[in-house]
Parts: structure tokens; C-alpha cells; sequence
């Protein structure tokens, strides 16, 4: 010990604890040992302490960096535990286990370069090492070079026969390449040369699962089970295989044994998952608050407490919890992605969006940050992002049923009937008895316009779920479609006795309202309900919208601005005024929406893009031209942008160079859009390429054979291409559908 000035002898050892503390005369191997010591104990916490006061030592420690990557994975943090592991196999490269880890959490990051580089480089030194042969052919895979995927599967397969691993990722490759059979025989295979194999079971069980042969998936689950009766993975599969084909309740049995047997948290958070699904929160809770005790699980077991305050409405105590689990860590995806939904639930939209990318910047292999980011983006109103976090979501874990369910229904809202319908159906496979499922694929039958299996679907659902508001719902909308008003009213007045508030029926019995010239009854209907609800942006926008329909402009403005005072950012209610204003003609009230609404995110380039076309309405063009210049010098796709800066350079004396490729763009993104073929063609005019004008305007006009601009421009191609008879006829023709077209007049006299 140093020597002591102080006064006491308690003094003095006070100061050399906290010399110790600090690391005074402690070596990092003495770290590593006592970090080996807390992983015995079971402290996996104090571990990453420990390792990482090795590291602070020498950041060139490769067993510290390895010990620690291991600690990580046995956190569930997985994102750190890519760091470390890449980080010691590059100080360690004779650390094949070291490198292994390293190139699978390479493939999981999508790295697939750098992981074919790490498994090839362990292949040159050890030829015959299985693990580094599949990892090469994973990245392989996801290089989409399948083939030499299949390649390096099969010399696996030669190398070692007898080891079922390999037939499992040749399986893996065949179901990539739609080969059902082959891929039901590699999987049989894996199982034939080890039986006991936990991997091959599970991944025979997962075939079957996908192919919906129940039975068999169901044989391969509990075999796995029998094979190794602790394993946490096997329960739990079993267990969503039970709740999701309409057995909740034996699901129970096998997450309780290994909760009971093995006594870990992992387990009694699966068990605790369990109970929350099944509304058993009194159950589930006890659980939680003795796993949040153990260091290793507090994030995980509070992220869950949260959870349960939310949904009984202590949001503050919500929040508090969450606000703790961050105060620990504050990179925790769980934790920032259920913070993402409080802000969103409390329509703090921006505050959720940048949360739920905080949550994907943490960890970009959860799937819950990625589903967060979806729902995010989705009420900011930008479809073809959240569709992209939705799918990796899927790609991440493809058995979130309900992340399937939005996707579909996004792509029911984008027109993209034959995708929703395919997302529909694979959702019904995996839980063919799951109501909200049946509920969806009968939705996307009716967007297909498939009626009458859409009713027979929910007649069936009916019957079973008699007071269910939302299938009486859409069974009005069904009936409404095929034009059966009367069994619609029924339905939607049904759906309305038990939720009275129940908006998609709301809607519907309004309609029919409206088109029976009831729209005093409409009116009253939606009143009522306002009353009762005076701030529900939903009911508002729903009352815009009849008030519209029956001619109450007041009365339509007021609502929407009743919106926009409780949700600032209601995207619905912002485009509502635009649109009404337009519709009255107050140009200048609409620009002032829509240059609010340009501000706003993810609908910034529709919006600006109207304010652009505005200016043009109003006849300024200089201003309109600059607008839509810098729409496309921000997104060269900006597709209307391109199109009407197009027209203003050819119309304007402009580089006619430019405004054909600007044109082009426009085509690539529009390809049938009638006003698009009309500037190609007319851009062609102006540069004299004659042909090629005529095939663009005669598009045009087949798109709207009542334009008389199209005819008059198509008249003219037609005229320089020398065709007098051919551009008279286009002339007469513009002049039948618009008299006053002195253009087309003068035209047609000089031809």
C-alpha cells in the first residue's frame, strides 16, 4: 500500500479501495480470470465489467474481445456481440471458433462478402471444417450465386455424410429454389443419419409447418422435445405451433415444464410471453418481477412490466419503466422500440419515428425495431418504406403474423391486390384458424373483387364469432359491392349495436345514407356519435367528409380544422383542406396547406409537387418552372415533377435535351399515364423526330380519346409526318370535342 498522510488508519484503507477500484496494481489477465469467474457464477453482467477493464488495458486483448463476444450472445445482445467477435477474429486469426462466430454474425448483417472472405480463409487451413463450408455457402446464398451455394453444400455433404447440419442447409438452398421435394428429401435425410439431431427435427418440423401439413409438423416438434426435453427453443416453438393452429391452451404445458426444470429466466420470460398472449396478466406479472432481480434479464423482464402498465392505462409508469431500462442501456432495441410505440400510441408521430429508427440504428436484426419502424412510418403516411421495414421485419422473423397483416393491408391501399392477396394466404397457412387472419384474406378476396368467396368467408366467421363488430363490418362491404344496399344496412347496423363506434361501419351505414338522398339521417348519424367523441379525428374526418358530400363547405372546413388542432400532424386532414380549397377554387388558401404539408416528412415531395402545380394553375409559370426544378434536383424520379418542367422547357423555348430526358423519366415512372405520352410526344414534335411523336400522342389519345389537346397535338405530328388527311381528322376531331380551339382552328385551315 502507497503511503498514507491521513489522519486515520480507516481513511487510508478507504483510499486504497478506491485505488483498487480504479485498477490500481490489477493486471488484465486478472481481469480476464475474475470476468471467467462471473461467467461460472453465472453473472454474466459483472462479466462485460470485468472483460472490458482488460480491454480498457490493452484494446489489442483478443482473448478479452472473444470473452466478451460470448458474454454478449449469452445477454442477447447481439448487436455488441458482433463487434467483439469481429474484433477477435481479427486479433485472433487461428480462433476458428472466433472467425465462425464472426462470419454468421456477418450473414446475419447481410455482410455477405466479408463473410464468404472469413469463411474461406478458415477453409484454407482447416479443408474439412464443416462449419466454415456451410457458413460459405449461406453467404453464398446470399450472394444469390445459389448454385455455388449448392456446390459447397454437396462437398459438405462428401466430405462428412454422416452429418446432419449439411443436409439441413441443402434443404434450406432447395426451398430457395422452389423445389419442395428436394428439399422434403434433404431434410428427411438430415434426420435419417442423426436421429438424435435437435437441429435436423426442428428443421423437418419447420418444413412441414410451411407446407401447412400440420400433423407431421406437429410428430417433429414433440420428437424434438423428447429429444432434449430442456431446450427452451423447442417448447416455445410447440407452443406457437398450438396457440396459432387454435390450441391455446395446451400450449401451456411445455413452457411450464421447462420454466419448472431448467428455472432460467429465458424460460420463465417464455412462460410469462405465454401468459400475456392469453390475457393472463395476473400470472405473468409475479413471474416478471422475480426474473427483473436478475441482472442478466432486467431489461427484458421491465420492457415486459412496461408493457402490462401501458395496456392498463399507467402510461407514466410505462414510461418510468422504460426510462430506467435506458438509463442502463441506452442502445436497448426492446426498450426503444416500445418507447417508438408509447410515442405513437400518444400521436407524438415525429418523436415515435426517430425513436423507432434509434431502435433499428441499435440492433438492424430485430425484427420488433423493424415492425416499430413500419408502424412508424405508416402514420407518417410514407406506404413504400414502412412496406420495406415490414418485409425485413418478415425476412427477420418470418412467423409475425400480424406484421403480415399490415403488409397486406398496405398493399390492399396501394391497389396491389395480387401481393396482399399472396401475404393473405401464406398469414391463413400458418394460422389457418386465427379470426384476424381469416378476417384479412377475406378482405384482400373483396380488393380482388372475389365477392362471393369474400361473403362465404365471413358468413363463416359470423357464425362462429356471432358478436364480432368487425366481420359484420365487412360483410356490409361486401354486400354494398355487390350492390345488395339493403343486406348492407343490416350488417352495418348490426356491426353498430355491439360498437357503436365502430368506424369502418360508421362509414358504410353513412354511404348508404348518402346514396339513398338520406343525408339529413347521415349527418345525424355522425353527429351523435362527434357528440359523444367530440375530438376523435377519426369521426372528424369521417364528418368532413359527409358534410362534404351534402354541400356543408362550413361545416366540412370546420371539422378538418377541429382535426388539426388535437393531431397537428393528420396528414388526412391537411390534404382534406387542400383538396377543398382546391375544389372552391381558393388557390391561394391550398398552396398555404400544402406548403405546411411540404414540411412534413415523408409526403414533403406530393405536397411541394402540388404547391408547384398551383403556381401553374395561377399562371406563374417562372415560379412553378423554379418549384419543379428543385422537386427534380432533389429526386431525379419525381415522376409529375419531371413531367411538367418537361412541357415548360418545351413550351418556353427551354434545352429541348433536357426536357426529353426529363420526359423519359417521366414515361419510366408513369409508363401509361395519358398526360405523360402527350409531353413525350409533343417533346419529340419540338425536336422534329416525327415517328416517334406520333406512337407517344396516339397513346395519349387512346388513354383519353376526349382530350382535345392530345387530338390537336397528335393532329399536328401528324401534319409535319405530311399526312393531310390523317392530321385533318385529328384537327376535326379536337375542334368537335372543343369548339373555341382557335389552335386547332388555324390548323386545320392551313392543312
Amino acid at each position: 500500500m502507497p503511503s498514507c498522510r491521513l489522519p486515520s488508519l480507516v481513511a487510508c484503507l478507504v483510499l486504497a479501495a478506491s485505488m483498487a477500484a480504479c485498477g490500481w496494481g490489477t493486471s488484465k489477465e486478472e481481469y480476464l480470470v475474475s470476468g471467467d469467474a462471473f461467467v461460472q457464477a453465472g453473472k454474466n453482467a459483472e462479466a462485460v465489467v470485468e472483460y472490458r477493464n482488460a480491454i480498457a488495458l490493452d484494446n489489442q486483448y483478443g482473448d478479452a474481445r472473444y470473452r466478451l463476444a460470448q458474454t454478449y450472445v449469452r445477454l442477447n445482445d447481439l448487436p455488441k456481440a458482433m463487434g467483439e467477435y469481429i474484433r477477435a477474429a481479427d486479433l485472433q486469426p487461428a480462433n476458428t471458433d472466433a472467425q465462425i462466430q464472426a462470419t454468421k454474425f456477418l450473414i446475419l448483417a447481410r455482410r455477405f462478402e466479408d463473410a464468404k472472405s472469413r469463411a474461406e480463409a478458415v477453409l484454407a487451413r482447416e479443408p474439412k471444417n464443416l462449419d466454415a463450408q456451410i457458413a460459405k455457402a449461406t453467404a453464398l446464398a446470399g450472394l444469390s450465386d445459389v448454385t455455388g451455394a449448392i456446390e459447397e453444400i454437396d462437398e459438405a455433404i462428401r466430405m462428412n455424410p454422416s452429418d446432419a447440419r449439411s443436409y439441413v442447409m441443402l434443404g434450406a438452398m432447395q426451398i430457395g429454389q422452389k423445389r419442395s421435394e428436394e428439399a422434403e428429401a434433404a431434410f428427411k435425410r438430415s434426420v435419417e443419419v442423426d436421429p438424435g439431431s435437435l437441429e435436423a427435427q426442428q428443421a423437418l418440423a419447420a418444413f412441414y409447418w410451411s407446407a401447412g401439413r400440420l400433423p407431421d409438423a406437429e410428430t417433429w416438434l414433440r420428437k424434438a422435445i423428447e429429444t432434449d426435453p430442456s431446450n427452451l427453443g423447442s417448447q416455445r416453438t410447440l407452443a406457437i405451433f398450438l396457440t396459432s393452429t387454435g390450441r391455446p391452451k395446451e400450449a401451456e404445458a411445455p413452457l411450464k415444464s421447462v420454466a419448472e426444470r431448467t428455472q432460467t429466466p429465458a424460460a420463465r420470460l417464455a412462460l410469462a410471453d405465454y401468459y400475456l398472449g392469453q390475457g393472463r396478466v395476473d400470472q405473468a406479472r409475479p413471474l416478471l418481477e422475480l426474473v427483473v432481480k436478475q441482472a442478466d434479464a432486467f431489461a427484458s423482464a421491465k420492457v415486459r412490466l412496461a408493457r402490462i402498465d401501458a395496456a392498463q392505462g399507467h402510461a407514466a409508469a410505462a414510461y418510468g419503466a422504460i426510462a430506467e431500462v435506458l438509463a442502463k442501456e441506452p442502445k436497448n432495441a426492446d426498450a426503444l422500440a416500445f418507447r417508438a410505440q408509447l410515442e405513437l400510441r400518444d400521436r407524438k408521430n415525429d418523436e415515435g419515428l426517430a425513436t423507432a429508427r434509434a431502435a433499428v440504428e441499435a440492433s438492424s436484426t430485430s425484427a420488433t425495431a423493424q415492425n416499430t419502424l413500419g408502424d412508424a412510418l405508416a402514420v407518417r403516411g410514407d406506404s413504400d418504406a414502412a412496406i420495406r421495414a415490414f418485409n425485413e421485419a418478415l425476412r427477420l422473423n418470418p412467423r409475425l403474423v400480424a406484421t403480415k397483416l399490415k403488409l397486406a393491408q398496405l398493399h390492399i391501399q396501394k391497389r396491389d391486390t395480387d401481393t396482399a392477396m399472396q401475404i393473405a394466404e401464406e398469414a391463413l397457412s400458418a394460422a389457418p384458424k386465427s379470426v384476424p387472419v381469416r378476417l384479412m384474406h377475406a378482405r384482400a378476396l373483396a380488393a380482388k373483387n372475389d365477392l362471393r368467396r369474400a361473403q362465404a368467408e365471413l358468413n363463416d366467421i359470423v357464425k362462429t364469432n356471432p358478436n364480432l363488430a368487425q366481420a359484420h363490418a365487412q360483410l356490409g362491404q361486401v354486400h354494398l359491392a355487390r350492390q345488395d344496399r339493403a343486406a348492407a344496412r343490416r350488417a352495418f347496423e348490426r356491426a353498430l349495436r355491439i360498437a357503436p363506434t365502430h368506424l369502418e361501419a360508421l362509414r358504410g351505414k353513412t354511404l348508404i345514407d348518402l346514396l339513398d338522398n338520406r343525408g339529413d339521417r347521415a349527418r345525424s348519424t355522425i353527429e351523435q356519435q362527434l357528440a359523444k367523441a367530440p375530438t376523435s379525428s377519426a369521426l372528424l374526418l369521417l364528418a368532413a367528409s359527409t358534410y362534404a358530400a351534402s354541400g356543408d363547405a362550413a361545416k366540412e372546413e370546420a371539422a378538418l380544422n377541429k382535426v388539426l388542432e388535437t393531431d397537428g400532424d393528420n396528414m388526412q386532414a391537411f390534404v382534406g383542406l387542400a383538396r377543398m380549397y382546391l375544389r372552391q377554387g381558393k388557390l391561394d388558401q391550398a398552396k398555404a396547406r400544402y406548403e405546411a404539408l411540404g414540411s412534413r416528412g415523408s409526403v414533403g415531395t406530393p405536397a411541394k409537387t402540388m404547391v408547384a402545380l398551383i403556381l401553374e394553375a395561377q399562371g406563374k409559370t417562372e415560379e412553378a418552372k423554379q418549384a419543379y426544378e428543385t422537386l427534380v434536383a432533389a429526386d431525379p424520379e419525381a415522376g409529375v415533377a419531371a413531367n411538367n418542367l418537361a412541357w415548360i422547357y418545351a413550351e418556353g423555348g427551354g434545352n429541348l435535351d433536357v426536357a426529353l430526358s426529363l420526359a423519359q423519366t417521366a414515361k419510366r415512372k408513369m409508363p401509361d399515364s395519358p398526360q405523360v405520352n402527350d409531353t413525350l410526344g409533343w417533346v419529340y414534335y419540338k425536336k422534329d423526330f416525327t415517328d416517334r411523336a406520333i406512337s407517344a400522342l396516339e397513346a395519349a389519345v387512346k388513354g383519353d380519346p376526349k382530350s382535345a389537346q392530345f387530338r390537336y397535338h397528335l393532329g399536328m405530328a401528324h401534319a409535319k409526318d405530311g399526312n393531310r388527311t390523317r392530321a385533318r381528322e385529328s384537327l376535326d376531331a379536337a375542334l368537335k370535342l372543343k369548339p373555341d380551339y382557335q389552335e386547332a382552328r388555324d390548323a386545320r385551315r392551313n392543312n
